[in-house]
């Protein structure tokens, strides 16, 4: 039992605060739980686990069961907004943010770092933020938007505090420690949200039943914790081959398999598409352990098999979702639409490229007027030509393309420490991924905030600590 409970104390603390965060966001008049939340920044400053304030915040972003959804700057519900003038304010959310940017850099850990692998990457995608933000003031940008880039650069800025908040190989295993139940509860949030018709934000505010998703008798997408759910899958696959893993084999097929069956049941294509890119990808990778991993995907669809078996709204959930893939086949035929459900090659897509041939091209429309007029993150690559051009474009598939292949030139440079060669051979899974699911949502680019932006920061620094650890165990054999 003590045993147990060291492995998800943290989980449980989380879930503990997550729930009183809740009660102080629709409980307690705004006035009071404006302080309460002020506060709370109290215990991060001096806290030495910024992972889990990182895992508190990811939370927040992701809305479980509508839940912190916001709505109207006046209405009691919704997390605070601080107001310094008539029209400066500020939410939690960027607050918090902005605090772990304070905090990481009056610690002054100037050494973590020079030790950060992708600190050349950084510098040419500084250096291009720097003369987009010149560009755009230069092309024409309206007095209304000034904020909103700032509110931008705030997200941004998570690329450069959560290279503190992991500091090394034990953060990243505790802070999944936190993570992997959410999978669990994202899926029992969508079984809720599928019988009542309604998100469980509604149990709380009665004038809100759904913030993301659709769950009506015509159409039933139940979409909780998404970005939590792409986590929990990715980091399900980074330690299943390691030998020295924190988590047991079957602990970490039953995450994968329910946040798989968790992203089928939302119906979104470019994401169900991204999950499925990753199983191949661990395939491609891991061929010279096929024998145990068919054994696991063997596994994996038992479990799969019988947690539908045992839930009907499954079922029919995987089922509905089937069918929605199936009209991929309708677009591979020729049918821009797929079958009706599908705009962004026949208008979404077009009308970004139209703001993109009056931008620069080089440099794209930055974040001038003409690139708020024309943006849409549904198409995001459209919209990385849109706001940073070719050059920008270039840039970034650039940088994805060293995410993926710096871990396995290392892992075939270096021999040593058996137990990281797995990790370092299935860090590369998730950018295949996220390239898949920018097709439909922006994951990739300047335009990257909230949770998505909190996902490819972790990614980044993850990658970077374990090359690290790795190349460090070559030096200390030698």
């Amino acid at each position: 039992m003590i045993r147990l409970y060291n492995q998800f104390k943290y989980f449980f603390q989380l879930f503990f605060l997550i729930a009183l965060s809740a009660f102080c966001v629709y409980y307690i008049p705004p006035q009071f739980n404006k302080l309460l939340f002020l506060l709370l920044l109290i215990p991060v400053w001096k806290s030495k686990n910024d992972y889990f304030w990182f895992a508190y915040l990811l939370i927040l972003l992701e809305m479980p069961g509508g839940l912190f959804s916001g709505g109207r700057l006046d209405s009691p519900f919704r997390l605070p907004i601080y107001t310094f003038t008539p029209n400066v304010s500020t939410s939690f959310i960027e607050l918090f943010t902005l605090f772990f940017l304070i905090k990481s850099f009056y610690k002054n850990q100037r050494y973590i770092y020079k030790s950060f692998v992708y600190r050349k990457e950084y510098g040419y995608l500084g250096i291009l933020l720097i003369i987009l933000i010149i560009m755009s003031f230069m092309l024409g940008v309206s007095g209304n938007y000034f904020i909103t880039i700032f509110r931008r650069l705030i997200g941004l800025s998570f690329f450069v505090s959560t290279i503190f908040i992991f500091k090394n190989e034990e953060d990243i295993i505790n802070f999944f420690k936190i993570i992997f139940p959410f999978a669990f509860i994202a899926i029992i949030l969508q079984l809720y949200g599928m019988l009542n018709h309604q998100q469980l934000v509604a149990a709380f505010n009665p004038s809100i039943s759904v913030t993301q998703g659709v769950l009506t008798d015509v159409e039933m997408r139940p979409i909780e914790l998404a970005v939590v759910v792409l986590f929990c899958f990715f980091g399900s696959l980074l330690y299943l081959g390691n030998k020295n893993k924190p988590f047991s084999y079957n602990y970490l097929l039953l995450v994968n398999i329910i946040s798989y069956i968790s992203i089928i049941m939302t119906g979104t294509r470019s994401w169900i598409l991204g999950f499925t890119i990753m199983y191949l990808f661990y395939f491609y990778l891991n061929y010279m352990r096929l024998g145990k991993n068919v054994i696991a995907f063997v596994t994996a669809i038992g479990f799969f098999l019988i947690i539908i078996f045992i839930s009907p709204q499954i079922g029919n959930q995987v089922e509905v979702a089937s069918k929605r893939l199936a009209t991929i086949g309708d677009l591979a035929r020729g049918d821009l639409t797929a079958g009706g459900t599908l705009n962004r090659l026949t208008e979404r897509g077009p009308r970004v490229m139209e703001g993109f041939k009056n931008s620069t091209i080089i440099l794209g429309a930055g974040y001038s007027d003409l690139y708020f007029e024309y943006a849409d993150g549904h198409v995001g690559f459209q919209n990385i030509l849109l706001h940073s051009g070719v050059i920008g474009f270039i840039i970034f598939i650039s940088f994805a393309a060293t995410l993926y292949f710096t871990p396995l030139r290392i892992l075939k440079k270096f021999s040593c420490r058996s137990d990281l060669r797995p990790i370092l051979r299935n860090l590369p899974l998730l950018i295949p991924a996220v390239l898949t699911i920018n097709s439909g949502t922006q994951f990739w680019g300047y335009e990257v905030g909230g949770s998505r932006a909190m996902l490819l920061a972790f990614y980044i620094t993850v990658s970077s600590i374990y090359i690290q650890v790795y190349k460090y165990s070559v030096s200390a054999k030698e």
